[in-house]
């Protein structure tokens, strides 16, 4: 592993930690300029006050360069407390910050890569797509056609012709299917990204028919529904994933080893937000329970984290969570964690504000900053320096851009089901985070709002 290092300064960067950390700042998005809450609310956005949460529009602010961020106000967090990881004294980061990686719209330009032991004609693997959807089109068959001894073999969807369209997009010369059982027969692989409600059914069908399977999280609609599935995994011997992604991010992966090697000593405690504006059923795929749950923030956007917090720490002791999911899916969230050892830790996350995502950690070393970028840097703030930072990276890290997560997690899944080897989210973590989630809900409080009484009185929040 290597460390470079800088001199800190006062920055633009330094306000996202006293946002992610400490309540006390809010951070918002820049690109040609911010709005008002009037402009965001007439936009169709939902902005305003949730219990202690505020949501403060950003004036327009042309000296800061698109895609930086810009610190303008604050969201404190009255309910919960900051805890023992203080915003305000987050101290300043002048790291590498750049802007999130937008996703292609098209088709990506990715690199073909090899899977597994695939070096010959003979030896390839025979993936089908089941759902053409969104999430399938921009993200999941660019993967597959870029990964290298892989075969795109059948796009399976309940509407024919959807799946058609999405394979003249792509000039691909594959079957096309309706039902899933013919589809089964010439199939080593399949990825699922349908609605969560049909995971279950599908991934059931795929391993009795003896093909291994990658679901898209959240891995079913229901933690009994997940242990059936790991229990069904681990009875046929076929590989079984779950699409958290973001595991398979280069910085992601360093991190899992530093926390592992006890390289920064003590976890204290963490705080870790993450916010775009929409997203939502039926555009998103998400579909919800009676009360509304599996289809807010916490299952698309809060999910991911919430998935390597287990794999970082394991299952917390104790929780607190609320949400204003009342009447429906939630569109903001804040989960409080307690950890054996005393670790605890904050999540913020919204669907109706942009919030720069990232993880920060108090530590005994210091504090370690991982914004939520894909090729973002580790940066270590050293408490025995206070002018210094370091920028961690390992040392057999390959040159050039980073692999695009998606193909790495199709090769990552190729290559275990062909050596038997290891992978990234099996059902058995998977059923963890459906468990987690349920936790989560069952012990939710009201945030409240109150953002269009802001309205009515003029007031800017």
């Amino acid at each position: 592993m290597e460390r470079s290092w800088s001199c800190r300064s006062t920055s633009t960067s330094g306000a996202f930690i006293r946002s992610l950390l400490a309540g006390t700042g809010n951070l918002n998005r820049t690109r040609s300029g911010g709005c008002s809450v009037r402009e965001r609310a007439a936009s169709g956005s939902r902005l305003g006050s949730i219990t202690g949460v505020s949501f403060v529009a950003c004036s327009a602010a042309p000296s800061i360069p698109e895609g930086s961020w810009s610190f303008c106000g604050s969201w404190e967090d009255a309910s919960l407390g900051t805890g023992g990881c203080s915003w305000a004294n987050a101290g300043n980061f002048c790291g590498p910050l750049g802007p999130r990686r937008r996703r292609n719209s098209g088709k990506p330009n990715l690199e073909r890569v090899p899977a597994g032991n695939a070096s010959s004609v003979n030896d390839r693997f025979r993936m089908i797509m089941i759902g053409a959807g969104r999430i399938a089109s921009q993200s999941h068959l660019p993967a597959i056609l870029a990964c290298e001894g892989v075969d795109l073999v059948a796009i399976v969807d309940s509407t024919p012709g959807r799946a058609a369209k999405l394979a003249r997009e792509y000039g691909l010369s594959v079957q096309i299917f309706s039902d899933l059982e013919p589809a089964l027969e010439d199939a080593d692989g399949a990825i699922v990204a349908t609605p969560n409600d049909t995971h279950h059914e599908i991934a059931t069908r795929c391993l009795m028919r003896g093909v291994h399977v990658l679901v898209e999280k959240p891995m079913t609609s229901a933690y009994a529904e997940a242990l059936t599935l790991s229990e069904l995994a681990r009875n046929t011997g076929f590989k079984a994933m779950v699409g958290y992604v973001t595991r398979h991010r280069r910085n992601v992966r360093l991190m899992k080893t530093l926390l592992d090697q006890k390289h920064f000593g003590q976890v204290s405690n963490f705080a870790y937000q993450f916010g775009t504006i929409g997203g939502w059923a039926p555009l998103a795929g998400y579909r919800s329970d009676a009360g509304g749950r599996g289809a807010g923030v916490l299952a698309i956007s809060a999910s991911h984290f919430l998935d390597r917090m287990l794999w970082f720490w394991g299952y917390p002791l104790d929780m607190t969570y609320l949400d204003d999911g009342s009447k429906g899916p939630e569109a903001n969230c804040v989960a409080k964690f307690q950890f054996e050892g005393g670790m605890h830790g904050t999540l913020r996350c919204s669907k109706s504000a942009s919030l720069p995502g990232g993880l920060v950690l108090d530590t005994e070393t210091g504090r370690v900053v991982l914004p939520e970028v894909e090729d973002a840097d580790i940066v270590l703030l050293p408490n025995e320096n206070q002018h210094l930072q370091y920028v961690l990276k390992s040392r057999d890290q390959h040159t050039g851009p980073d692999r695009d997560p998606f193909l790495a997690q199709i090769s990552d899944f190729v290559s275990a089901c062909k050596t038997g080897g290891g992978f990234g989210c099996d059902f058995n973590q998977g059923a963890a985070s459906m468990r987690l989630i349920e936790d989560l809900y069952s012990r939710r409080q009201p945030l409240k709002q109150d953002w269009y009484s802001s309205l009515d009185s003029g007031e800017s929040r």
